[in-house]
């Protein structure tokens, strides 16, 4: 996906209009402006800050529309997720506890913390309290890039492991703990289907010649009968490309 300046300027455009009126925020989206570089990608993520909330909106919700007009600082993020995890080599075997999932994978070694985020939530017919349990086997995985980010936030001893949103797991077990009063999902990151994953996404990018990029996503959306998204997708193409671009034809 193209990553440019222009790029840049219409995802914090985009910022400023959801939190128009709100100086706070305004003030923290140009300072991000003026000083933000792609190494510190993790930093942003890690802190309480706009970034951080609007790219997980657009995960939770599944906004592809958004998901395109963040890219520019999504890049950098998973970028930088897999030089760490190169850096840091981790090859022991852990067992970790989920915290939160939007798209970014988050997890801690200490299961206390996951206990405080499902502590107040409750059983009922239509929503059910899980907790995950999940094993990382990093001597034997190639392709899953998980990362320790404790260094990057600014929430002291979370021990947090962040994943990269390529991730894959594999549940192995599922049971209820009545103490917790929450269903236990036990799974294992696993390489399994990544290289399938990586072969199509290679087959999608051959079916469109490089200029017209920018209308890979429109396609899953047809197929699906996601037609209103479609439509808001292509909507958000014709306000941000320049006039003379050949993707408005």
């Amino acid at each position: 996906m193209p990553k440019t300046e222009q790029a840049k300027d219409i995802m914090l455009n985009k910022c400023k209009d959801y939190h128009r009126g709100n100086k706070k925020q305004m003030k923290q989206i140009e300072h991000f402006r003026n000083t933000y570089t792609s190494n510190q990608a993790i930093y942003w993520y890690t802190r309480d800050s706009f970034i951080y909330r609007l790219v997980n909106r657009a995960f939770r919700t599944e906004n592809i529309t958004l998901w395109y007009l963040f890219r520019y600082y999504v890049i950098d993020l998973c970028t930088q997720l897999e030089n760490v995890y190169n850096e840091q080599n981790i090859k022991t075997c852990l067992t970790l506890y989920h915290v939160s999932n939007n798209g970014f994978f988050s997890s801690s070694t200490d299961i206390n913390i996951a206990k405080k985020f499902i502590q107040d939530a409750v059983d009922t017919d239509d929503f059910k309290v899980i907790m995950f349990e999940i094993t990382v086997d990093g001597s034997s995985l190639e392709n899953t890039i998980f990362v320790d980010i404790d260094k990057y936030t600014k929430i002291i001893d979370e021990r947090e492991i962040l994943f990269n949103i390529s991730s894959i797991f594999k549940i192995e077990h599922v049971s209820h703990d009545s103490d917790l009063s929450a269903w236990i999902v036990k799974m294992t990151a696993t390489d399994e289907g990544t290289d399938e994953i990586k072969k199509r996404i290679e087959a999608k990018k051959r079916d469109f010649h490089k200029d017209n990029i920018n209308l890979m996503f429109d396609r899953p959306l047809l197929d699906m009968n996601e037609y209103t998204k479609a439509e808001s997708y292509f909507q958000m193409l014709l306000q941000v490309l320049p006039t003379s671009h050949k993707n408005r034809a």
